[in-house]
């Protein structure tokens, strides 16, 4: 019977041991995983150019320019629409940021008062990034911002009000970004009230060029940069953590159950040997009482 047990027990604790190694391979390979791509890369670049955007109302014909103020653009390897993710092996990410408005004109101007406002944000389609390698790569817009109900109608027009953002090979370090001829609508305010939203016609096209330092400088773990929206990269945080703890939570108890396994097996076996010592007096004063 003891030869039975141990025979059925090493059945159980074979795939047992198998388990176990496995959850900490599986552990393991998280862990050099999530550290492999924890490291931000990024570099930034500060510009201060202005571009004169015509827009023209296709209803009436009307022309009057948008001021477009490009103040800067960053490299990063993490995504700059909020979501948290990490850009793919050897790509990265191309960002600019820009802003608009109508022309601040004095008082006593004969347009002073009227412009365009209340803009639908460009399509990314209507924005490229053409590197001085010669790729070219069409924008993806996030966040738009809704001009409905704009505040600050007199100094943001609400053409560029979004984040534009291209997926690009890592060494990427000059280009052009180009704003091409496009449509969108918009408000045609006269003597500072608007009007019903019309049909405007984007003029162009406005071109500028971006140059990065040759280095990308590394930064703090993704889950920890606070220049994006905090509550998706705490998601994307927790989540990643309540997948390692799951793993480890695995692992513990299929080493937890082999050590029970094992225990019980001793156990086993060293009951059967003490059966077995103390048999054999017994029978022993037993033959002495037959004689």
């Amino acid at each position: 019977m003891s030869h039975i047990s141990r025979g059925r027990h090493r059945e159980i604790a074979r795939p047992l041991v198998a388990v176990s190694l496995l959850a900490m391979a599986l552990t393991m390979a998280w862990v050099t995983t999530a550290g492999a791509g924890a490291s931000e890369q990024s570099s930034n670049v500060t510009m201060n150019e202005v571009f004169s955007i015509p827009v023209s109302n296709v209803t009436n014909g009307v022309s009057l320019p948008s001021s477009l103020l490009v103040t800067g653009a960053r490299l990063d390897t993490l995504n700059p629409d909020g979501t948290g993710a990490v850009s793919s092996t050897g790509r990265i990410y191309l960002s600019i940021l820009m802003s608009s408005g109508p022309p601040q004109l004095s008082q006593g101007n004969v347009n002073d008062g009227h412009f365009f406002s209340g803009m639908t944000p460009l399509m990314g389609s209507a924005i490229v990034f053409l590197s001085s390698t010669g790729t070219r790569v069409t924008a993806t817009r996030s966040d738009p911002v809704d001009q409905t109900y704009n505040p600050n109608a007199t100094i943001d027009d609400g053409l560029v009000d979004a984040v534009y953002s291209f997926l690009v090979p890592i060494d990427t370090r000059s280009g052009s970004v180009i704003i091409e001829p496009t449509f969108t609508n918009g408000v045609e305010y006269t003597g500072f009230s608007g009007t019903p939203v019309a049909r405007l016609r984007i003029g162009g096209p406005t071109t500028f060029s971006i140059t990065f330092p040759k280095k990308l400088t590394g930064t703090a773990p993704h889950a920890m940069w606070s220049a994006q929206s905090l509550t998706p990269l705490a998601m994307v945080h927790s989540t990643s953590v309540i997948v390692q703890w799951a793993i480890v939570i695995i692992m513990l108890t299929a080493v937890l159950t082999l050590w029970v396994v094992t225990r019980r097996r001793r156990d086993v076996a060293h009951d059967s040997s003490g059966h077995t010592n103390t048999s054999s007096p017994s029978a022993h004063r037993h033959q002495e009482r037959s004689s």
